[in-house]
C-alpha cells in the first residue's frame, strides 16, 4: 500500500501526462533538433540532414529512418523538426493510440 501511495503521489505531480523521464528525454532531442537541416523530399516526408547522415521522416507513418521514434515512442529530434516545420503539436506526436484492445482488470 506504501508503494501504491507513493506511486500515486508521484503521478499526480505531473505538469503533463507524459512521464517526466520521457519529458527530459523530449526536451534534448528539441535541442538537438536545433542544430539539423531540413528539407521536403517530395514524396512521403521530410530529408533531415544531421551530419554526417540523412534521414528521412514520414509524419504519416510516424516513423524516422533512424528508428529511435518507433523504439522509443518518443519523437526524434529529426522528427521534431519536421513536426514544427509542418506547424503540428509535438506532444500529440508521442505514443499513438492503438487499435488494440484496452488492458482492463480483472473481474472481482
Amino acid at each position: 500500500m506504501n508503494r501504491f501511495t507513493k506511486v500515486t503521489t508521484f503521478v499526480n505531480s505531473w505538469s503533463h501526462d507524459i512521464s517526466p523521464m520521457a519529458m527530459l528525454v523530449l526536451n534534448t532531442n528539441v535541442k538537438k533538433s536545433m542544430r539539423v537541416e531540413i528539407s521536403w523530399n517530395g514524396d512521403i516526408g521530410y530529408e533531415v540532414k544531421d551530419s554526417p547522415y540523412i534521414h528521412v521522416v514520414n509524419l504519416i507513418q510516424g516513423t524516422c529512418t533512424c528508428r529511435s521514434w518507433g523504439l522509443k515512442g518518443i519523437p526524434c529530434a529529426h522528427a521534431i523538426v519536421a513536426i514544427h516545420h509542418d506547424e503540428a503539436n509535438l506532444l500529440d506526436s508521442m505514443w499513438p493510440e492503438t487499435l488494440n484492445p484496452k488492458v482492463e482488470p480483472p473481474p472481482r
